[in-house]
């Protein structure tokens, strides 16, 4: 990591989100001393008039410097990485920074919507699925988990043939946290030597997906 910077920047964050994580991450990782602002959708702090104000979408993360406030975390990403030259998570070289942005698209294109269909209405917060319905879901996700093991983790550590992580990583991993509110779901062997990697080299990750780890835990004893 790197050492902290000052900073008047604020990042707003749903702690719970996968969504927020990447920006969580980079943040811990690259020293930019943000201050976070944890909001709580369920008790509408997401929705007051002073955060509308803010954001008219009122989605997290959110991010504000002054009067210059950006959502969309992918958009964060990039932003929080060429504002703070942190090469080493997005690479100055362009062909390589092209690849890091074809993943950053994919990612919202073909797989956060098919881990997002699975698992939100098992986590509250789309209606729920019947078994014909969350069998398809699944079926669409181990699909997509399979073409992104073939396509963008054949040839290096981290996705996109990087031996390092990239700001790709932040936004590819924590989602498959979600995955977590199904017991029995079992990622395919190849994404989950890519997670324990990630894990690994990324040591701020177990603290930021906390959260998540324990909103899951209070789910599943909900079921008992």
């Amino acid at each position: 990591r790197q050492l902290g910077r000052e900073t008047m920047a604020s990042l707003y964050v749903l702690a719970v989100s996968a969504n927020s994580h990447g920006a969580l991450i980079l943040n811990a990782e690259g020293g930019l001393g943000l201050t976070v602002k944890p909001l709580d959708a369920m008790k509408g702090e997401t929705r007051t008039p002073e955060f509308v104000a803010k954001n008219p979408f009122h989605c997290c993360p959110t991010y504000e410097e002054g009067s210059f406030v950006l959502w969309e975390s992918n958009a964060i990403l990039r932003h929080l990485a060429e504002k703070n030259k942190l090469t080493a998570w997005y690479p100055e070289d362009l062909e390589k920074r092209a690849k890091v942005n074809q993943l950053l698209d994919y990612r919202q294109t073909a797989y956060y919507p098919a881990l997002s269909a699975y698992v939100y209405p098992a986590l509250g917060f789309m209606p729920a699925l019947d078994a014909a319905g969350t069998e398809a879901a699944k079926a669409k996700v181990l699909s997509t988990l399979e073409d992104f093991e073939k396509h963008y983790l054949a040839g290096g550590k981290f996705a996109g043939d990087f031996d390092t992580p990239t700001i790709a990583d932040l936004a590819l991993v924590p989602p498959l946290g979600f995955l977590g509110v199904y017991a029995d779901f079992a990622l395919p062997a190849g994404v989950k030597a890519y997670v324990d990697r990630f894990s690994a080299a990324v040591k701020s990750y177990a603290e930021v997906k906390a959260p998540l780890d324990g909103f899951l835990g209070y789910l599943a004893s909900q079921k008992k």
